[in-house]
């Protein structure tokens, strides 16, 4: 009886296949606590999936995402109130330190020619995080 040619058992050609894969992949950057969040929400989904029931745990899995994201946007809002309080300051100080140098340079056209330039400076910030957001 002829046998055909040895499979390399199971475990081997998994061990085989992970060793291409961990050579082929980087190993992906995950928090700190990845693991214990994930732990503890396996075990907060295993508690809950008996006593409740798939219509009440959708709802309560979409009000955890909507307040989620209602964090996420009032941090946003925040963040972005802050930059504009920032920015009008760097501006301000800007235009105290720059309006007197212009002047010499410009003559009576410094306030326009401070304003191009700050509106120009607003205009390209924009565009660069309007590319790095819509693509």
């Amino acid at each position: 009886m002829t046998v055909g040619p040895r499979l390399p058992s199971r475990d081997s050609a998994e061990q085989a296949l992970d060793a291409a894969l961990s050579k082929a992949l980087p190993q992906p950057l995950l928090p700190e606590n990845f693991r214990s969040r994930l732990t503890a929400r396996i075990a907060y989904l295993r508690e809950s999936a008996g006593t409740q029931t798939p219509g009440a745990r959708f709802e309560r899995e979409h009000q955890e995402r909507l307040e989620e994201l209602d964090a996420a946007y009032v941090r946003m809002r925040r963040h972005a109130l802050a930059l504009m309080i920032g920015g009008a300051f760097a501006a301000g100080a800007a235009a105290v330190v720059l309006l007197p140098l212009l002047a010499d340079v410009f003559g009576p056209s410094a306030p326009l020619v401070l304003t191009t330039v700050g509106t120009l400076a607003g205009l390209a910030a924009a565009m660069t995080t309007w590319t790095r957001v819509s693509g």
